[in-house]
């Protein structure tokens, strides 16, 4: 598995953009979805902390 992840630019700023790509006979695409979601839900509840921290 390998994940490529940048900003993006739009109208509402600055957005994560992830890329997943994995070999089909190690995974499938549910297990990827699930892991993405995952990662999503973690870097949310980070970016949470940092900004409750900062006194946000």
């Amino acid at each position: 598995m390998e994940l490529n992840a940048g900003t993006v630019d739009s109208d509402a700023g600055a957005q994560l953009h992830a890329n997943w790509t994995w070999a089909p006979s190690a995974l499938d695409q549910a297990k990827v979805s699930r892991l993405s979601r995952l990662w999503f839900e973690a870097l949310r509840g980070i970016c949470a902390h940092v900004r409750a921290a900062a006194g946000d």
